[in-house]
């Protein structure tokens, strides 16, 4: 049950790859739909702005979840010595 209750790097990084499918999907439905109803200019812009920030805002997180994972194993190494 602890297993499943603290969020492990690996587990975690698997749940931002999936987020990051979902939300590129809906950064191209909105730039397609922008595209569409609003303009060229318009739908491009927001496709290509919302796939890169979508791809940096995953990557961040993944920053984080790997910092941690380091900062856990210094911890685990001092407190050993």
């Amino acid at each position: 049950m602890e297993k499943w209750l603290n969020v492990d790097g690996q587990m975690a990084t698997k749940y931002i790859q999936m987020l990051y499918w979902v939300l590129l999907a809906l950064a191209v439905l909105s730039g397609l739909a922008s595209w569409a109803y609003i303009g060229f200019f318009a739908g491009i812009t927001r496709l290509v702005l919302g796939v890169v920030l979508v791809r940096v805002g995953c990557e961040v997180l993944i920053a984080f979840f790997n910092i941690n994972d380091n900062l856990q194993k210094l911890a685990d190494k001092s407190d050993a010595e």
